[in-house]
């Protein structure tokens, strides 16, 4: 529900000693299947609660006798036997946050918030709202999906939890490799221009794929091109991207051998014809490169939208994890800051709402201890966002993907350590949604459907004789705490039997979730 502006509590004069009152000053609210959760301001520091029902209460007029003269003062809501809870903020406070569980799809709630103590020591009542039934919205229709051994596969009948299967079709036409390390989707129209970076470490080359024009896979930069561009002698393409605000430009990461020749940006402005290099990091014996995350919006960024580029590494003379910046689509680079002090591969996210901010995990030595941080200042001065849980975003070795909300960047998910985390406030307070009971690392999300997750695992399911747990795709509508295969009818074959993702494909890819309406 969209933020609504609302009306002042209705009070009568006070007698005697002056109540403490307040107004409401904003609310938001987001409904989900099964889930509640209110956001709310006030004009003074309060302890507010909620009474919630299923149905509406009834309107109780508040009066008094003046020399014999009914004199209306107002009003309250008035229930039998309502739900009350409490805000979850401690003591007195500005802001103040409530959430009701195991509702059922169809509930319609009503409710007000209230402090006890109010004009003739009746309660202080905010307005009354109404929030219907969440909107049902259709899940993508279709859907790609990279995997690590056996390709790429699409589907155009996607559905959700309890219909049919879908119908997957390989799309390797022109791949001469069939091991994806990641998949790229043009942010200007995600189902029209794909990327894919395929092959061995060693051998890696960059595909584009514009299905509405030709089904194949054309290679547009291959590993001896990347060596001739950095003078490098061995390495590795790492990432791609592709900038919202600039059509056409792709950015691909690439380390060369440790010691060799350093970190370098490939660059091109024409979807992958022609390339330069930028060389990013000089050769300190690089060990683990992560990924490069492009700014979509200004925010509080002095730069122009989409010029400020970020990415990660780890060096192994240092052992700390790095990100550095760009502020002019890539053509210099400067180190941000350096944390942790492990050989882990660290992943950024900016915010997509504000390229000035942006989150990166960390780890130490023996992995245990995994933060997640944020900076507002462009990579710089970073802050332990994650209240110090192990819910750092790596790569490797214990990979983790984060979703920030595409409008809102309050609103955080992150699927580590098979559990879904996720925090409304920018990570000042964190909810583990539970154990989603399988190994699953990839996430990715509708904007306009929080609940709607698309998980996958990163490794190949179980074989023949598990059928629940043989996919290596799933969605969920409480996040994670059910899940539904949607690998295919034949993913317990080895080959999909041709219409589904079989279960050795090896998992799915990085980023290796797509899909469009």
């Amino acid at each position: 529900m969209c933020p609504q502006p609302a009306p002042a509590t209705l009070r009568a004069p006070p007698i005697g000693p002056v109540p403490k009152t307040w107004v409401l000053t904003w609310y938001q609210n987001y409904r989900s299947w099964r889930q509640l959760r209110v956001h709310a301001a006030t004009d003074s520091t309060q302890h507010l609660f909620m009474a919630w029902q299923r149905h509406e209460p009834i309107k109780k007029l508040i009066f008094k006798v003046v020399r014999g003269v009914i004199v209306n003062c107002g009003w309250v809501w008035v229930w039998d036997n309502p739900f009350i809870l409490e805000q979850w903020e401690y003591g007195d406070s500005f802001y103040h946050t409530f959430r009701i569980d195991s509702l059922h799809p169809a509930d319609h709630v009503w409710y007000y918030l209230f402090t006890p103590l109010g004009p003739y020591d009746l309660q202080c009542q905010g307005p009354l709202v109404h929030v219907p039934p969440p909107e049902t919205l259709p899940w993508a229709r279709s859907v790609i999906v990279g995997t690590q051994t056996k390709g790429i596969y699409r589907t155009n009948n996607f559905s959700g939890p309890g219909d049919p299967q879908p119908f997957w079709l390989p799309q390797n036409l022109g791949l001469t490799d069939l091991r994806v390390w990641q998949l790229c989707g043009d942010p200007v129209d995600p189902a029209y221009r794909h990327y894919a970076i395929v092959g061995p470490p060693t051998a890696r080359v960059l595909y584009r794929k514009q299905p509405y024009t030709d089904p194949a896979w054309h290679p547009i930069l291959n590993h001896s091109q990347a060596l001739d561009l950095t003078h490098s002698t061995g390495g590795v393409m790492r990432w791609v991207s592709c900038n919202w605000n600039r059509p056409g430009f792709v950015y691909v990461l690439w380390s060369s051998t440790a010691g060799d020749n350093g970190i370098w940006l490939l660059r091109s402005s024409n979807d992958g014809d022609s390339w330069t290099a930028i060389q990013t990091q000089g050769p300190l014996g690089i060990m683990n490169v992560g990924n490069l995350s492009i700014g979509v919006m200004q925010g509080s960024s002095p730069y122009e939208p989409g010029d400020v580029l970020y990415h990660t590494y780890t060096s192994t003379i240092s052992f700390r994890q790095r990100i550095k910046a760009s502020f002019d689509n890539g053509d210099t680079w400067q180190l941000r800051e350096s944390l942790g002090f492990s050989g882990a591969t660290s992943r950024c996210y900016v915010d997509p709402t504000n390229q000035g901010s942006v989150y990166m995990g960390a780890a130490n030595v023996g992995y245990s201890m995994r933060y997640l941080y944020r900076s507002i200042e462009h990579g710089a001065g970073m802050n332990d966002c994650g209240n110090g849980r192990t819910l750092a975003t790596l790569i490797a070795p214990y990979p983790a993907q984060m979703w920030v909300h595409p409008t809102n960047p309050l609103i955080v998910k992150l699927l580590v350590d098979r559990h879904v985390w996720q925090t409304w406030d920018y990570g000042t307070t964190w909810e583990d949604m539970g154990d989603c009971g399988l190994p699953l690392v990839r996430l990715s999300i509708l904007p306009n459907r929080l609940d709607y997750l698309y998980m996958a695992r990163d490794s190949s399911a179980p074989g023949p004789g598990d059928p629940g747990t043989g996919h290596v795709l799933f969605v969920s509508e409480d996040n994670g705490a059910t899940l539904y295969g949607k690998s295919g009818f034949n993913c317990n074959q080895s080959t999909g039997g041709g219409d589904s993702i079989p279960f050795d494909c090896g998992g799915v890819c990085q980023d290796g979730i797509m899909h469009t309406v």
